[in-house]
């Protein structure tokens, strides 16, 4: 027996099977050796022959059946002058790392089969190390037969992994989401006559508007498609008290329609001055309206201003704050802005009919000074309000 080194060069070719992953890879490898036959069996004529400086040949397809297992084949040619040997094994190569230095061992099995005239099975057991794209390993062949064997090793440089599978990104199907239909009619609470009103929508946790209609002045007849889900509206009109109420959506299964019939209480015809006297020296306006999630004025609101106008005319040394306020629903910044918005509309409204500026100053609160708790919605309408303190 003799132990042969053989030193190859090496080229890798890759087939695509996709452009994210590549499961095939072709090793080409070509070098100088020494391939022995040596036998201990002097009646087989096979002592000392050998093909000595030969040129080798070595062509490896690879199929990876997962990222650390491939099947491979090796052919082999060793050629010296006119003699040649060729070797052809099926195996499997492991590997045992998935970082850039990755150790592997391999294993295959064929035949050998030499111009020198014989036909032996073959077993190549191989191990090293790949990095990167180039790897080192040690590779013995076991010629075997009745009463003589041969073996041959080497280093293989160069070689390179396969792409790194790639899985594409899963993108779940969108569930398509039907809008429910939210139809109704606006009524007077009273006598059941359709009135024209603004219904406002708007998600409860986020105070910001969705949708907003007008109702028909002739059936009240209103109607919004929205998306699933937990809605604050409120409805307003001239000569009404307004009106709010929440509507869960998220459990709509009826054909995905909603019914809402929504009833206004006329605003009572009473003296415009009479705004309520919480304390000695302060006064709430509980008429005065204004849009959802706006600083604008209602005009239901105005009889109850001109009673404020009438009142600060009558005494030309009164001066007052206006005071705004708001519920907790939304960001309180926001609220801040708003309480003090509307104020300053209700300051606006009075200094349009004559009364001097220097005699209002205003104030908002935002959500600050609630004068009940929130676990209503009637309460949050309280809490929604104007007020203002004569000085």
């Amino acid at each position: 027996m003799k132990l042969t080194i053989i030193l190859f060069l090496s080229a890798t070719l890759s087939f695509a099977q996709s452009n994210l992953y590549r499961p095939f890879k072709v090793d080409i490898m070509i070098g100088k050796g020494d391939f022995l036959f040596n036998s201990i069996n002097i009646n087989n004529g096979f002592r000392g022959n050998s093909l000595n400086n030969s040129g080798v040949l070595s062509v490896e397809p690879k199929y990876y059946i997962t990222d650390n297992v491939s099947a491979i084949y090796k052919g082999e040619i060793f050629v010296s002058n006119l003699n040649f040997v060729l070797s052809s094994t099926v195996g499997l190569e492991l590997y045992f790392s998935q970082s850039n230095v990755r150790p592997f061992v391999s294993i295959s099995a064929g035949r050998c089969n030499p111009s020198l005239g014989f036909q032996r099975p073959v077993i190549s057991p191989r191990g090293g190390i790949e990095f990167g794209r180039f790897r080192i390993a040690a590779e013995l062949n076991f010629i075997i037969d009745y009463s003589y064997y041969t073996l041959k090793t080497g280093f293989v440089f160069g070689g390179g992994r396969k792409k790194a599978r790639v899985e594409e990104p899963r993108i779940p199907k969108q569930r398509v989401i039907e809008p429910v239909l939210v139809a109704g009619r606006v009524l007077n609470e009273k006598t059941n006559e359709p009135v024209r009103a603004k219904i406002v929508y708007f998600i409860q946790s986020e105070n910001r508007n969705i949708d907003s209609t007008l109702s028909n002045s002739k059936s009240g007849e209103y109607r919004f498609n929205l998306k699933p889900s937990l809605y604050q509206y409120v409805a307003t009109a001239d000569g009404y008290e307004s009106f709010s109420d929440i509507t869960d959506l998220t459990a709509i299964t009826t054909k995905g329609q909603y019914v809402q019939n929504i009833f206004l209480k006329p605003i009572e015809h009473q003296n415009s001055t009479d705004a309520i006297k919480i304390d000695e020296n302060k006064f709430r306006l509980d008429k005065v309206y204004f849009e959802l999630g706006s600083p604008n004025l209602l005009q239901s609101s105005h009889p109850q201003l001109d009673g404020l106008v009438k009142m600060m005319q009558d005494n030309l040394s009164m001066k007052i704050q206006v005071e705004g306020h708001t519920n907790r629903i939304g960001d309180e910044d926001e609220n801040i802005k708003l309480s003090l918005n509307r104020a300053s509309n209700v300051r606006k409204y009075l200094t349009d009919r004559g009364i001097k500026e220097n005699r209002i100053k205003i104030k908002g609160y935002g959500s600050s000074m609630p004068i009940v708790p929130e676990d209503s919605e009637e309460n949050r309408a309280k809490n929604r309000r104007v007020e203002f303190v004569v000085f």
